[in-house]
Parts: structure tokens; C-alpha cells; sequence
């Protein structure tokens, strides 16, 4: 399994760029094992890009997602993008509902968007939009009781939230089928008597 550590700060994009990379050069039974630390803060755009690398990596390629740190907000999205995922044992994750008062934007920000020519629906922002597609990609994983308050490792334990990572066995080659097909008749029931003779 390799190893990757990464950061909750101002370099996680280009983090994301680099996983994309690797994403595309693993093959079928490759393990990846994320460890994330650092607190800072992480744009919801940022979160979104990740989730979607994450989802169109090759099929087979498994990801585990560690967390060194405690998770708030759309950082929750990034844990939960793994295959299996731990936490540290006094860590807990926080994720916040979509409120209704962020609906309400200042006239500045409403002339703003005005002049760039954002089309918004209703009265929300482009942020607010982003974070109401994170929070509906986190309901997929978190059950309504565990949102809007701490939930700590234990507790996500209990609800088999956090799952340490499964071993996953590259599949066999047809190598040594292919050379057993050039084998001459007596040659290759040779190797089939001298098989079975080394299994018993």
C-alpha cells in the first residue's frame, strides 16, 4: 500500500492535480492510503474538484482515507471519498447543514454578481451552491443524527462509518497459462505432475 500524506491547507489542490496524475498510472488491485493532516481552510470548489478525481479514478484502484486531524464542515466530504476510512481515536468530524440565513446577500454582493453576470438560483451565492451539493454528497454516507453537531470516532465506529483498509490481491496473469500453451504435450504434463507433487 503506498503512502501519501496530505495536507488540509493551502496546497491541497495541487495535491489533487498529483492524485489525478497517480490515478491515471495505477492499474486494477493498486492500494493508496491518504493521510490527511494540517488544519487550515479548503474551498468547497477545492473539496468538489477532489471528490470528483476521486470518483473517476480506474476501477479497482482502492483508497483508504486516514485522518490525523478533526474534520469540519466540507473537509468531512474529502474523509468520506475513501473506500475505507479511519480517524484518530480522539478525533471527531463536524459537518453543518446548508443554513437558511446564508441566502441572504448583502446589496454589494448582489451588485457584484450583477456586473460579473452570475446566474444564481434564487437568491444564493456560487459558494452557497457548492456547499449544497457537498452536503448532499455527504448525506450519502452520514445518517441525518449523525449532522450538525461533533461525532466522535467511537460513535462512527458504531455505525460502521470508519473501516480500516482490506487487503486487495492483484488478480493472477495468464502468464504462466500462455507459456504452458507453447509447452510440447509431454513438457507441459511434466510441469502439471511436478506441480502437484510440490501441493501434497
Amino acid at each position: 500500500m503506498e503512502i501519501i500524506n496530505f495536507p488540509i491547507s493551502g496546497s491541497f489542490d495541487s495535491k489533487t492535480m498529483d492524485l489525478a496524475e497517480k490515478f491515471q498510472k495505477a492499474t486494477a488491485g493498486d492500494q493508496i492510503k491518504l493521510c490527511l493532516y494540517d488544519t487550515g481552510k479548503v474551498e468547497v470548489d477545492a473539496v468538489l474538484a477532489f471528490h470528483d478525481v476521486m470518483r473517476m479514478r480506474p476501477k479497482g484502484v482502492a483508497v483508504h482515507i486516514h485522518s490525523h486531524v478533526c474534520l469540519v464542515h466540507s473537509e468531512v466530504l474529502i474523509w468520506l471519498a475513501g473506500d475505507t476510512r479511519t480517524l484518530r481515536s480522539d478525533a471527531w468530524i463536524h459537518f453543518w447543514e446548508y443554513d437558511r440565513y446564508w441566502e441572504e446577500r448583502t446589496e454589494f454582493q448582489q451588485f457584484l454578481d450583477s456586473l460579473e453576470r452570475r446566474e444564481l438560483q434564487g437568491r444564493r451565492t456560487a459558494f452557497h451552491e457548492n456547499y449544497l451539493q457537498v452536503e448532499r454528497l455527504v448525506k450519502k454516507h452520514l445518517p441525518a443524527h449523525l449532522l450538525n453537531r461533533r461525532v466522535w470516532a467511537g460513535e462512527l465506529a458504531e455505525w460502521n462509518i470508519i473501516k480500516p483498509a482490506v487487503a486487495v490481491v492483484k488478480p493472477a496473469t495468464c502468464a504462466s497459462a500462455k507459456e504452458k500453451k507453447h509447452l510440447s504435450p509431454e513438457a507441459a504434463k511434466a510441469t502439471e505432475t511436478a506441480t502437484q507433487k510440490t501441493l501434497f
